[in-house]
């Protein structure tokens, strides 16, 4: 049986301690946007801000292609919305190009 973890849809078998540890891992994208904004905002570096709203900028693009392109997710997917382009892909070419040019 499938637990969902509080405020999220994170689900992870009941009594799995490592799938309980991995759901609150995997909130670590919530984190990371707190804390580019407090680094920006603390540290006034242009360098977090950019980064920050690049990663905002991307979020937003991929909405736009998923609604745009309507692809559904794998048969074995739990989720109701599109599947292509992944969020995951995307930020982590976001990033790898960031690291490249800054």
């Amino acid at each position: 049986m499938q637990k969902p973890l509080s405020m999220f849809f994170i689900s992870y078998e009941q009594g799995d301690r490592f799938g309980y540890l991995m759901a609150w891992v995997s909130m670590s994208p919530i984190l990371l946007v707190v804390a580019f904004l407090t680094t920006a905002v603390v540290r006034r570096e242009l360098h977090s801000a950019f980064m920050f709203y690049g990663i905002l900028f991307s979020e937003v693009v991929n909405k736009v292609l998923k609604h745009t392109l309507r692809e559904s997710r794998p048969d074995a997917s739990n989720r109701e919305d599109f599947g292509m382009p992944s969020d995951h892909a995307q930020v982590s070419q976001f990033f790898a190009m960031y690291y490249i040019i800054y």
